[in-house]
């Protein structure tokens, strides 16, 4: 037996199939999701990068504080800051959680919007075919290739309806959440940056004391040791201000992906799409075989 041809009942599915479609043309918008899961990790990366930094000059303020007092075990983890003991690196590590929240958070989104479950709706219904054809039966042979077609194009249809309404409402239970990750980071962002100013001038101060007494052998030693913190001190303020930009965007820009999947499309976009749809179910029904 050869190809199946269309018949009648078979046009009648397709364009059932085709107002199936109708009923639900909303899109996925995955080169947004792409955007958003990487534009996360990037802010992710670049701010744990400056806390690494705001790290290195809490300790390069605690050496220049300790002078001739006589070091311990905990001399370099919490520093005295304008008459209080400060130790950044727990609320670093809070921060850096927070970070990962959300870069887990549009990851999943990222893997939801682009597995291809139309491909594994297409397999399941070539399967479905295969199990209902009549060996030497054309009525046989006829009526699986229609069950096959109705089952692929609505199956296809009703599992990217599900999707898109599944990421809008998840997307929508989750903004007031993404609005506060990126406020919190933001404000721990402005409080960090001002005590990396205050442990740069801090330490420059105790450095120039210190070079009061120097001899002149250890002056280029002095010298570079404040270099070094003006230069770290610098970088982290200048990523923390860009951390803080991309935070106040993050919010707005997952409110849009999440407004473009209740967009319909327009009238000529919705017939192209019946078109393109209907083009398919006629390819996928000639694509089956005894």
């Amino acid at each position: 037996m050869g190809r199946l041809r269309p018949s009648r009942t078979i046009v009648g599915s397709l364009g059932l199939s085709i107002l199936l479609t109708a009923g639900c043309a909303a899109t996925i918008p995955v080169a947004k999701f792409n955007l958003l899961a990487g534009a996360t990790k990037e802010i992710r990366a670049g701010t744990t990068d400056a806390y690494g930094r705001v790290g290195w000059l809490q300790r390069q303020y605690a050496i220049a504080s300790l002078g001739a007092k006589k070091a311990t075990d905990t001399s370099f983890e919490a520093i005295d800051l304008d008459g209080t003991p400060l130790d950044f690196r727990p609320e670093l590590v809070k921060r850096a959680a927070a970070l990962d929240v959300l870069v887990s958070y549009t990851e999943v989104l990222r893997a939801f919007a682009t597995r291809d479950f139309a491909a594994e709706v297409d397999e399941a219904s070539h399967k479905l075919a295969g199990s209902l054809t009549v060996p030497n039966d054309v009525a046989g042979g006829e009526a699986s290739g229609v069950l096959a077609t109705v089952v692929d194009a609505a199956g296809r249809e009703i599992v990217e309806c599900k999707r898109v309404d599944a990421l809008g409402r998840i997307m929508g239970d989750a903004q007031s959440s993404v609005q506060l990750l990126a406020e919190l980071i933001q404000r721990s962002n402005d409080k960090l940056a001002a005590a990396a100013t205050l442990m740069q001038n801090g330490a420059l101060q105790k450095l120039e004391a210190a070079k009061k007494s120097a001899r002149p052998a250890e002056l280029l030693a002095l010298n570079a040791g404040a270099a070094g913190i003006v230069g770290e001190a610098n970088a982290v303020r200048s990523a923390l201000a860009v951390s803080s930009q991309a935070m106040a965007k993050l919010p707005a820009a997952h409110a849009e992906i999440r407004n473009d999947l209740a967009q319909r499309p327009t009238g000529l976009q919705a017939l192209q799409a019946l078109i393109a749809e209907g083009r398919r179910i006629n390819r996928f029904y000639r694509s089956l075989k005894d």
